[in-house]
């Protein structure tokens, strides 16, 4: 068997796998070598956090791996992401703030089963020409610029095989962060626990109200990735392609100790207490509980994910921040994208310094902003009016620049990365301090917040700024005219944003402010921002988006 290569990855899970292709797709001559503990076959009942994807990652296993028809034929579609807020009316799915499409998003997504789709990306592997080397674990890795040197070692033996290239993809045994002492506090600590469940759960089911149930098409719901919410907590029902369906509780520890969720009989009377409806159904099917894992402050982050020396790190040996939302694909996609263009063009002879360090810059820069979606905000899930015009807030940020980049080759074109995020007036800096008071005003808005909001339903898509950003994630753009449309896109996110300030602010000042708003620094609570530090910004009230936002804040009322 051959034992040098090109490119060594360590770890044949989601992101190992599926770089392995995407470097092959992209250089097919390239020598590829991926270490896979398990024996290949990867048990249906195996899972991790969050087996969903959304547009970016979608995006990434379709068109870049080629792998829609496989994902249409063999795994489930996916009926967006759906909320139900108002946790005062848990005894009441149909009273709940509902949120979510009534028909299938334009973008396509999937709820996946990771051991069948890990399995069939093996084969994939194997059918391109990829060696893995199943049963085998990497003992020892002796990394040099100028040529790697890794023992692996099987039951019965200790190869050494050496390559150019060496990349991590373990997960959280994380063999590389260890060797380097590479792990970063991200400051967010929530536990998770999830199980599988033999059979169907429908949400639509929970409740005899016709109107309710006759909102969307039958099955509809139950496709959707559901989020159940209330303050400090989320609770997931994801449906499989296997019949089954996985179940979880994401919970902040400070509202909901990690005591009361990590065993079975806990977790069932904390969702008892928390989210009846849901506890009377899986206790209905106790015996049919497949599994039950646990994982406790699963927020991290690594000094270093691309180094110079030729070796990397992608998916969750790297880098993992929070299931809700289920960006953990996001986060393969756009690493493993940045390691195949710096592994590429090396090969090829290319000096890529300058590459390593902007795609680490720019890198850490977005797990920074999208931390400040999660960082502090569990406390705000049962608090209906802002966690819905927050949904609708982060769904408009991800829209507008991090999908549309991937979606584009924005992240890996250098002209592009220069122009929108370096530079004192770039537009990354902008976006970044633009969320980050957004996302401030939201937790300045909680402890002044009572308010009771029941049986409403809001579809996204009847929003048209929204619905403008989804669709928009089809267009295919050269250089300048992406650069032009990010820049038309961060000025449409002022404009949302200082909107939320003006309702946030006329809420809980009782202050309607008519004049214009710096949606960077105007906030509920005084700004300590420096005079000098300030981005001039100021927008006055846009009609078309007043109007928009008034369907969040005046939902659709449903009779009950």
């Amino acid at each position: 068997m051959e034992n040098n290569f090109d490119v060594i990855i360590a770890g044949g899970g989601l992101a190992g796998l599926t770089l392995g292709i995407q470097l092959k797709n992209a250089r097919p001559s390239i020598s590829i070598c991926i270490i896979e503990s398990s024996n290949g076959d990867h048990k249906v009942s195996a899972h991790k956090v969050g087996e969903s994807t959304v547009e970016l990652g979608t995006y990434y296993l379709r068109e870049v791996l080629g792998l829609a028809d496989y994902l249409d034929q063999d795994q489930l579609p996916k009926h967006g992401l759906r909320f139900f807020l108002s946790p005062e009316h848990k005894e009441n799915i149909d009273k709940r703030y509902e949120i979510g499409p009534v028909l299938a998003p334009p973008t396509p997504s999937h709820q996946l089963d990771r051991g069948i789709f890990e399995n069939e990306l093996i084969r994939k592997n194997q059918k391109i020409g990829n060696i893995v080397r199943l049963a085998e674990r990497v003992n020892e890795a002796i990394l040099n610029k100028e040529g790697h040197k890794i023992t692996v070692n099987s039951k019965t033996e200790s190869t050494t095989l050496t390559s150019k290239w060496f990349v991590d993809t373990t997960g959280r045994s994380s063999f590389l962060k260890k060797q380097f002492n590479l792990a970063k506090d991200i400051d967010h600590d929530i536990n998770a626990i999830w199980f599988r469940l033999k059979g169907v759960i429908d949400i639509s089911d929970w409740s005899d109200n016709t109107e309710w149930k006759d909102q969307l098409g039958p099955g509809l719901r139950r496709l959707s990735t559901t989020h159940l919410m209330g303050e400090g907590y989320w609770v997931w029902l994801i449906p499989l392609v296997t019949g089954n369906t996985s179940v979880g509780i994401v919970a902040d520890p400070r509202y909901h100790e990690f005591k009361s969720i990590n065993r079975l009989d806990n977790a069932i009377q904390w969702l008892e207490k928390f989210e009846p409806q849901c506890a009377k159904h899986i206790t209905a099917k106790r015996d049919d509980i497949l599994d039950f894992k646990i994982l406790k402050s699963f927020a991290y982050n690594s000094t270093k994910l691309f180094s110079e020396d030729r070796w990397c790190l992608s998916g969750e040996s790297g880098v993992f921040l929070d299931p809700f939302y289920s960006p953990g694909t996001d986060f393969i996609s756009l690493s493993n994208t940045w390691i195949t263009d710096l592994i590429s063009k090396d090969l090829n002879g290319e000096d890529i310094y300058v590459q390593n360090i902007v795609y680490e810059k720019v890198f850490q820069a977005m797990i920074e902003n999208w931390a400040e979606v999660y960082r502090n905000k569990y406390p705000l899930f049962g608090s209906t009016e802002i966690m819905a015009t927050k949904i609708i807030w982060d769904w408009a940020n991800y829209w507008s620049i991090q999908t549309l980049m991937f979606m584009n080759n924005g992240y890996t074109n250098m002209n592009v990365l220069k122009k929108l995020f370096f530079g004192e007036n770039g537009l990354g800096l902008k976006l970044a301090a633009l969320n980050s008071n957004i996302q401030s005003l939201f937790v300045n808005w909680q402890p002044e917040y009572n308010e009771e909001i029941k049986a409403t339903y809001l579809d996204p898509f009847e929003i048209d700024f929204l619905k403008d950003l989804h669709l928009g994630l089809s267009q295919k753009y050269n250089e300048d005219e992406l650069i032009e449309k990010i820049k038309s896109n961060i000025s449409l996110l002022e404009q949302i944003g200082a909107e939320i300030i003006r309702h946030a602010v006329q809420k809980t000042k009782h202050i309607n402010m008519s004049d214009t708003i710096n949606p960077y620094h105007d906030n509920i609570v005084t700004s300590d921002i420096k005079e000098e530090d300030k981005i001039d910004v100021n927008i006055a009230i846009q009609p078309s988006i007043q109007e928009d936002w008034q369907k969040v804040w005046m939902p659709q009322m449903v009779n009950s």
